[in-house]
């Protein structure tokens, strides 16, 4: 076979390459690169296509004969670098801008910022000039170059505008003054009224000094950008006067019905005076002011407009006459005596008199009696120093009042177990009634009457207290006791789980029954019939009767027991032949677990719908020897309750007579075991004692060794199998572990050979697979992380052949 190799790799800029044979060479050979279908003497092969694998053999032009293939694999194209990422310094009125490349980098690329026109290694562009730049990178090693990226530099920012100011002087309530920026306005924005010496990040100034002058700027954050100055100027504060001192000095009369006031502080020829806060004048006195009336003061500064704070001062009122009396009725008319009494409470004393008509006609005491009844009075009172007179209250004395209505009541009947009844008025009722049974004889407060004796006419009446006045008569009946009924006798059987448990007792003319009982049993049957019993079902059920809804006899009861039914059980199994002479290795025996000595048994078996009793099997277990379906019941000899039949199915097992593991060819891209075991029947495999599967197949089997067990229920069998792979990778970093690279399952094929290629085709090693292997070193030198080429010749089934593939080397 040929040793090749690439004396020419493809790049960017020469895109083909060359293979070069190094070895067999003479003047009788030629050389095909083409698996055979074309030959040359030349040992070189120019102008390959990248990317693409080569078939190289050698012929002897004299003997005909043909080399195994070497195959040289050719690399593609190398890749372009990516399209660059980078970051941007935008410019400011502070800095200057800036693009520095972030992806991809590395020593053998560089950058140009001009769309190729020239390149630098810097990854750096700075004091770029406002523009749209396309950026692209280039491998010096291959000439790649890869695309475009765009990236746009701002144009530098302008100042922000001269600030527009809107000016609150100083007012007489507020000696401070303001400002506030309305534009420009933004979150990147910060305010000055010292000419930038300080900055905040408001847009509004507050308490500012009257009389002096700012200037007010704006500067941006971002950009560092500051606007041109807008002049402020704050006006002095303005004079208020103080609230001035008054006093009444003049307050009214019986003979002078008005007062005046006289403003003390303060005085001066710029002042004027307000008792209302709308007019002002000059003198500081005011005559002529109504009584019972408060005035605000204040003062006004005629040269600033300013007003003073308010000074209150009140104004008495004229001589009080005595408040509007208040009377009360002390006694109402009622039914024994028909007129009422009123007594005035207030205004009381010794020269004070008293009107109940109006004011035609007085008297000292505030007692008036023997007043008529539904009549209104207008009560006045009169100050006998002043003569001033009240204003007058009116009251009314009531009419005589009614009798209340004839009662109402709501009765209790006596029953079966109270043997008296009760009364109880509900109308009419009021805490001043009480209330008689027996026709006004005596009455109570409470409108209940209990124990009262059956079989009677009663007399009810209600008088009210306070009047006097007694309703007319109702009158109210109470019944005869009731009696009670006969205790009932009730009936019941015990059942099994599943059965119907029936409720019974005698007949009663008339009468309505009520079951209750275990699990919230209740009936109002008289013969109740309970289906499909559960042992919840078990325990005392209770009947009484009822003649009337008020009188149940004492409850009758019964026990009742329900069952369990047993619970045999039944495992599926199989009967054991011999796959050759198809003879009964071993029975199986079905066994329903109860045991003999508390049941009885029925054994089946089933074929379809039909059931065959299977003679002289009433045991507990029964041996099988034919499969089938096989079924049993299970009787209690206790409770006599039966089980439902359990079923059973019994299979024929052969044991294997035959059993093939087929295993994929060496170094398959997936490793599969495959099982396969005659005759077929319900197996489970395993593999190295993992876990059993019913799967006959193994996937992405691991290289080496593998114990195959075959389990069925008629015994265990197990192969040993070889799966042949190699190493995907080894790590030679001198950790002590996978530091060579080599096929060790191939250890027992004395004649095997590996040889070991990089990626350009070089030969690089040549191992036994009973070696310790490839170090990942050429020359003592170690080679790159990278994937590298290997041919194996080895014998598989006592054939030859030949297989290449590739692995990693990672440190």
């Amino acid at each position: 076979a040929p040793l090749a190799t690439m004396t020419v790799q493809p790049t960017c800029t020469a895109p083909t390459a060359t293979i070069e044979v190094t070895s067999p060479l003479g003047t009788n050979l030629q050389y095909s690169i083409n698996g055979g279908a074309t030959y040359q003497a030349a040992t070189s092969f120019a102008g390959l296509a990248p990317g693409a694998n080569y078939s190289v053999i050698a012929k002897d032009i004299i003997t005909g004969c043909v080399s195994t293939a070497s195959v040289v694999v050719v690399s593609p194209i190398p890749v372009a670098p990516i399209a660059p990422t980078a970051s941007i310094t935008q410019p400011s009125c502070i800095t200057v801008a800036g693009i520095v490349i972030t992806a991809p980098l590395s020593p053998t690329l560089e950058y140009s910022i001009n769309g190729g026109s020239t390149y630098q290694t810097g990854v750096t562009f700075g004091s770029l000039a406002p523009n749209t730049y396309s950026i692209i990178v280039r491998n010096t090693a291959t000439g790649c170059v890869s695309v475009a990226s765009t990236f746009l530099v701002n144009p530098i920012p302008s100042n922000p505008t001269a600030p527009v100011v809107a000016i609150t002087q100083p007012t007489c309530s507020v000696v401070t003054g303001s400002f506030s920026i309305s534009s420009p306005l933004g979150a990147s924005l910060q305010y000055s009224s010292d000419n930038g010496t300080t900055y905040q990040a408001a847009p509004t100034f507050t308490s500012i000094a009257g009389g002096t002058g700012y200037n007010v700027i704006v500067r941006n954050t971002v950009t560092g950008c500051i606007s041109s100055a807008t002049a402020v100027t704050i006006l002095p504060a303005l004079s208020v006067p103080a609230a001035p001192a008054a006093s009444v000095t003049t307050q009214p009369t019986c003979s002078s019905p008005t007062g005046i006031v006289g403003i003390t502080a303060p005085l001066g020829a710029n002042l004027q005076y307000s008792i209302n806060g709308s007019a002002y004048q000059s003198s500081n006195t005011f005559s002529g002011l109504s009584p019972n009336t408060t005035f605000s003061l204040t003062v006004k500064n005629t040269t600033s407009g300013c007003i003073s704070a308010a000074s209150i001062v009140a104004v008495n009122p004229l001589p009080v006459a005595p408040v509007a009396p208040n009377p009360a009725v002390t006694v109402q008319p009622n039914c024994i005596i028909p007129t009422g009494t009123i007594q005035i409470n207030a205004p009381l004393g010794t020269n004070l008199v008293y009107s109940n008509n109006g004011g035609i006609s007085y008297q000292a005491t505030a007692v008036f009696s023997g007043l008529s009844p539904n009549t209104s009075y207008s009560f006045t009172v009169r100050d006998l120093v002043t003569s001033c007179i009240s204003l007058p209250t009116s009251i009314m004395i009531n009419s005589i009042p009614a009798n209340p209505t004839p009662p109402t009541a709501t009765l209790t009947q006596p029953t079966c177990v109270v043997s008296t009844g009760t009364i109880l008025f509900t109308a009419p009722i009021g805490a001043d009634l009480s209330y008689s049974i027996d026709g006004g004889v005596s009455y109570q407060a409470s409108t209940l009457f209990a124990a009262v004796a059956a079989n009677g006419t009663y007399l009810a009446l209600v008088k009210n207290s306070v009047t006097g006045c007694v309703s007319s008569i109702s009158l109210l009946t109470i019944n005869l006791t009731i009696p009670l009924p006969a205790t009932p006798i009730a009936f019941g059987n015990n059942a099994c789980s599943g059965e119907s448990i029936s409720l019974s007792t005698s007949a009663v003319a008339g009468a309505t029954y009520r079951w209750s009982g275990p699990n919230g049993f209740v009936s109002s049957i008289q013969n109740p019939v309970i289906a499909n019993a559960t042992a919840e079902m078990s325990g005392t059920y209770t009947l009484v009767v009822y003649l009337t809804p008020n009188c149940p006899s004492l409850p009758g009861s019964v026990s009742i027991v329900v069952n369990p039914l047993p619970t045999p059980m039944l495992q599926n199994g199989h009967i054991c032949i011999d796959s050759v002479t198809n003879t009964v290795i071993n029975l199986y025996v079905l066994d329903a677990i109860l045991g003999d000595s508390a049941y009885t048994y029925e054994w089946f078996l089933i074929s379809g719908a039909t059931y065959t009793p299977i003679t002289g099997a009433n045991l507990s277990t029964y041996a099988v020897d034919t499969a089938g379906f096989y079924g049993v019941r299970a009787t209690s000899n206790t409770t006599g309750c039966a089980s439902d039949i359990v079923t059973a199915t019994v299979i024929l097992s052969p044991t294997p007579n035959k059993i093939d593991v087929i295993v994929s060819e060496y170094f398959s891209d997936e490793q599969t075991i495959t099982v396969n075991v005659f005759p077929t029947g319900d197996y489970q495999y395993q593999m190295d004692n993992g876990a059993p599967q019913s799967a006959n197949v193994f996937m992405n089997v691991a290289s080496g060794a593998h114990q195959i067990v075959i389990k069925s229920e008629c015994g265990t069998f197990d192969k040993e199998v070889i799966i042949m792979d190699y190493p995907k990778y080894f790590t030679p970093n001198g950790d002590g572990y996978n530091e060579t690279w080599n096929i060790f399952d191939l250890n027992t094929q004395a004649n095997a050979k590996i040889y070991i290629f990089d990626r350009f085709g070089k030969l690089l090693k040549e191992i036994s697979p009973s070696g310790t292997g490839w170090d990942g070193t050429y020359n003592q030198n170690s080679l790159p992380s990278t994937d590298y080429w290997f041919i194996v010749h080895y014998a598989e089934n006592n054939i030859d052949k030949v297989f290449k593939s590739h692995f990693a080397l990672k440190r």
